[in-house]
């Protein structure tokens, strides 16, 4: 999934921290570049850091050893997002030069590099299976690709809206995004991957989160100014209903057996909402300001939030909504979290210029 809500950081730091203990584990020389986004490859074993200013690369490191394992550099300028493939052997970017370059993680070197945009590509996304990529430009195109004939399946014209979401159902047989248009609504469409058909025109204010079921049967877009959550059916197209929020809402995540959506809020809790009844069954309190991430750890047993007041990530116990932890090491606003695949690991990245990599105690 792409999502273009990401923050810029004025110097750059990894760290490994130890969240049961609180002690740093790895500690990485600073970089003087700024962080602009970061992912885990699928095993958890790797984190790669885009960085910019005045070098622009991406850089892969070793999340058990907190070692650089190597360094790609390229100076058409990058998409602030990058992709990790299924298979864990390449990574796809975008390019100011109009290009999607992808690059393998075991050699260093380019092997591929997909030529159709006709303006700077600002995002990209991996279907579940690797074998599609979508990638967005800023002229408000979206192209899939076929990542074994490396050609165009499809070209989406979305009338130069700013796409700020594209995600991939789980099937990958459909495509979801969301923009906004200058003193327009905004929409969201969700479109045949094989076909290129445009099997629903979905309407909202202004959609800053849109998060496909891990089924892919329901899709959720969360409405930043009318401050609702849509609940859509994927096959039909039709609103199942709305779920309704006291204030402005940021971000959302479905829980990994699809029974809960969790959404981040401006009124500084964490909404939880039962998917089966439509209800509201728990609003955490704690947060001390407007949240600005949420995320589910893969077991569904907690979850992640950050906000705009402070610079802690904040752990809570899903099923009862206790605060269990909160990891300290930033010293400005977070705008990204992340867990690894396999729980082990968060990592939360900063205004304040540090990537930090959390090892996480399961048994907390």
């Amino acid at each position: 999934m792409y999502s273009s809500r990401q923050g810029r950081c004025v110097r750059s730091t990894l760290k490994l921290w130890n969240a049961a203990t609180g002690r740093l584990d790895k500690s990485i020389s600073e970089y003087s570049d700024a962080v602009l986004s970061v992912v885990f490859n699928p095993d958890g074993h790797m984190l790669a850091s885009v960085i910019d200013e005045p070098n622009t690369a991406v850089q892969f490191w070793d999340t058990r050893s907190g070692q650089l394992i190597r360094q790609f550099e390229w100076y058409t300028g990058p998409s602030s997002n990058i992709g990790f493939s299924l298979q864990n052997d390449t990574i796809a970017f975008g390019n100011s030069d109009h290009t999607v370059d992808l690059w393998s993680t075991f050699s260093g070197k380019q092997t591929l590099s997909l030529k159709a945009h006709d303006a700077p590509v600002s995002g990209v996304a991996y279907s579940s299976s690797s074998s599609k990529l979508a990638s967005v430009s800023t002229d408000g195109t979206i192209y899939i690709w076929d990542l074994d004939t490396q050609q165009v399946i499809q070209q989406v014209k979305t009338e130069r809206y700013e796409i700020n979401n594209i995600s991939f159902s789980p099937d990958g047989r459909s495509l979801a995004w969301s923009g906004i248009r200058l003193g327009e609504s905004g929409t969201v469409q969700v479109i045949d991957t094989l076909n290129g058909q445009t099997l629903h025109t979905l309407e909202g204010e202004v959609i800053f989160a849109i998060a496909f079921s891990p089924d892919g049967s329901i899709l959720a877009g969360a409405d930043f100014t009318k401050k609702v959550i849509y609940l859509w059916d994927v096959a039909s197209g039709k609103l199942i209903t709305t779920l309704t929020q006291s204030d402005s809402i940021t971000s959302i995540a479905f829980s990994p057996d699809g029974r809960i959506l969790a959404s981040g809020s401006w009124d500084s809790y964490i909404w939880l909402w039962d998917i089966a009844s439509k209800r509201l069954v728990k609003k955490i309190a704690g947060n001390t300001g407007q949240i600005e991430a949420v995320a589910f750890s893969p077991d569904g047993h907690f979850i992640a939030s950050s906000t705009s007041f402070d610079s802690d990530v904040y752990i809570w116990d899903a099923k009862n909504g206790e605060l269990r932890d909160v990891l300290r090491a930033h010293s400005g606003e977070i705008r990204q979290i992340v867990f690894s695949p396999d729980g082990k690991l968060l990592a939360s990245k900063s205004f304040d210029g540090t990537v930090v990599v959390w090892s996480i105690n399961e048994s907390r």
